[in-house]
């Protein structure tokens, strides 16, 4: 009896080891040195950050929170806005109405119009710059919200995003971007 416990406190003690590493490898500050290695950025820290250029841009990602921040800057006038996130959440920030909604009528965008709602401001440019391919590219990023204003082009991602999770976020953030600058 006396063995049995003992291996299930040996047990017990290796899988809450093994818990609190894998706890610390979450850890931005551990992580991300090595990341932006992979990404060819630098990382700059305490706070953990990442910056450097990306397709001729100058990008920065940051832990706030849950999330990681990445963000560009914009070259568009003032006035310019463009969201893009999951349905429930934009629509329940934006209220009952949203007047600078943009909808896709092709029925191949059923399951984009189902799960984000796009907001810009002209609505024109969103109609543009989200052409069908940029769309579907979207749907396989996962859970992201973007926001533009104010000259900040920003994508909210999973803080333990892995490096061609942040490519695909980087390279999305940049076609969105040279669309919108055109």
């Amino acid at each position: 009896m006396t063995i049995i416990l003992i291996n299930v406190l040996v047990i017990a003690l290796l899988a809450g080891a093994y818990m609190a590493w894998q706890s610390l490898q979450q850890e931005p500050s551990k992580r991300w040195p090595k990341l932006a290695e992979r990404l060819g950025l630098k990382y700059e820290g305490p706070p953990p950050r990442m910056t450097g250029p990306w397709k001729s841009r100058q990008v920065a990602v940051q832990a706030d929170g849950e999330r990681a921040v990445v963000s560009f800057a914009v070259r568009r006038p003032e006035g310019f806005r463009l969201e893009i996130g999951p349905r429930e959440a934009v629509e329940k920030a934006a209220g009952l109405v949203v007047p600078d909604r943009v909808e896709f009528t092709d029925p191949s965008d059923l399951a984009f119009n189902q799960r984000f709602l796009v907001r810009c401001k002209p609505q024109d440019i969103g109609r543009a710059v989200l052409d069908g391919v940029l769309r579907h590219n979207l749907l396989g990023l996962g859970d992201f919200h973007i926001l533009a204003e104010g000259g900040r082009f920003t994508v909210r991602a999973r803080l333990d995003s892995d490096s061609d999770e942040l490519r695909g976020v980087f390279d999305l953030a940049s076609s969105i971007l040279d669309g919108v600058e055109g």
